[in-house]
């Protein structure tokens, strides 16, 4: 990702408070974080939204659920993990740990 993009308006999440403010996003990084609204022509206004830090999920069971939603019904596997990785960037997950049962057979 490369050029700059402004996220404004936004109820930023930060570690220490809740901010209203605007985030310069440069080359894929972020620039400059800066509290209230941007009026730069070209800015993306979020109207309120919070915009946060990806999650972290240290424990999921959604692959697995993927794969198979049923007892019976086995998904194709591609087609299961394009689903949980859809899932996961759609909530905000940007790192997840899937909790898989394997079994080992000595």
């Amino acid at each position: 990702m490369t050029g700059e993009t402004i996220l404004t308006g936004a109820v930023l999440v930060l570690r220490e408070a809740l901010l209203r403010g605007t985030v310069v996003v440069r080359d894929g990084r972020i620039a400059d974080v800066q509290p209230g609204d941007c009026i730069i022509g070209g800015a993306l206004d979020l109207g309120g939204d919070y915009l946060l830090p990806g999650i972290v999920d240290l424990h999921s069971d959604n692959l697995e659920r993927q794969a198979q939603p049923r007892t019976t019904a086995r998904w194709p596997s591609r087609s299961a993990l394009m689903a949980h990785d859809a899932q996961c960037a759609t909530a905000g997950i940007t790192t997840v740990l899937d909790a898989l049962l394997s079994l080992i057979h000595i």
